[in-house]
């Protein structure tokens, strides 16, 4: 705010000149633009923008004429139920409520209240935001019924907008269902594509985010079986699921299982990296660490924490924390042989 009223004075327009600078440019303007009305609900917009700025800038005995103006050309060019006419009067009723002048303020309030509610649209945020206001102001004129009354109101209206919300249960049932006709149709001598992979490979997922294990894994077997079988062993998409299969077992305590499954994903960032030893190879043997040691098997867990942190320090150094929680993590199983 300050340094922008030191620019207006270094070009010798003062503070209490610009609400004047504006209307003499809004008027050309709507002048100018007569009857045609898109002009003249621009102007309407403007003179609230700039009526808004001077009433953020404290300006407040400036801004009560431009957001008049504004409201006027709105209702003589707009609908009179519009929603330009209800934004006007809810500037209007924040200016009267900084003033102090809640008599007014709560008037215009309930006209735009009265708008929002009876249009066509869709306005819960802005029927919200009005009684929000209308409550402060019967907190500040002592008001507790009317206060109590809106509250009430409020609460109603929040509770009905959270109950229409799509939750995360109903986004994943709608698309299993559409997985589902997707993929039910088809037969055994149908050869699936990546993209029927992908989706048999997403089914399971949210079936295991279900709760439903055992269809997730019979589902993911049955993804891992197509990839392997059109895309290859050692297809980017075939490694996706591996890892899928592994979080499950993870997720329903089946370490052996996950172990295992494990196995065959180090094999194949082996293969995949040469002698190169890759971050992700890293990560997949210190999992295999890590799932060893929840089985107290540390004795196996040992040799394949020593590779992830051989790995990790030709990667980060020594003293990076990936490296010293892996050692930390390695002592500790050794401590538990």
């Amino acid at each position: 705010g300050a340094s922008l009223f030191n620019y207006w004075e270094s070009i010798g327009v003062f503070t209490a000149d610009i609400p004047e600078q504006y209307r003499k440019e809004l008027d050309a303007i709507e002048e100018q633009a007569g009857n045609d009305q898109s002009p003249v609900l621009y102007v309407a917009m403007v003179l609230l923008t700039v009526g808004k700025i001077l009433h953020s800038l404290g300006l407040l005995d400036k801004t009560q004429l431009l957001l008049q103006r504004g409201l006027e050309l709105y209702e003589s060019h707009c609908d009179p139920d519009g929603k330009e006419i209800a934004y006007a009067l809810c500037e209007l009723a924040r200016l009267y409520t900084s003033l102090q002048r809640f008599s007014a303020a709560e008037s215009f309030y309930k006209q735009a209240l009265e708008i929002y509610e009876h249009s066509s649209m869709e306005y819960s945020d802005q029927v919200m935001n009005v009684l929000d206001a209308l409550k402060r102001i019967y907190r500040e004129t002592k008001r507790p019924q009317l206060q109590d009354g809106v509250s009430t109101r409020l609460l109603s209206l929040r509770d009905e907008k959270n109950r229409s919300k799509p939750t995360a249960h109903s986004l994943l049932k709608h698309r299993l269902q559409l997985l589902e006709q997707t993929l039910v149709n088809l037969d055994d001598s149908y050869v699936p594509s990546i993209t029927d992979i992908q989706s048999l490979n997403e089914w399971a997922v949210i079936h295991a985010a279900f709760g439903d294990d055992n269809l997730a894994e019979g589902y993911l077997y049955a993804a891992l079986n197509s990839s392997e079988e059109v895309l290859g062993e050692d297809h980017p998409q075939t490694l996706v699921i591996l890892k899928n299969v592994v979080t499950l077992y993870v997720q329903t305590n089946k370490l052996s299982d996950a172990i295992t499954v494990q196995g065959r994903i180090v094999e194949l960032k082996e293969k995949e990296n040469g002698d190169d030893n890759d971050i992700s190879l890293a990560a997949a043997v210190n999992n295999l660490a890590v799932f060893h040691s929840l089985l107290g098997e540390y004795a196996n867990a040992l040799p394949f924490y020593d590779r992830a942190i051989e790995i990790y320090s030709q990667h980060y150094g020594t003293d990076h924390s990936r490296v010293q929680g892996t050692i930390a993590n390695r002592n500790l199983a050794a401590e538990n042989l």
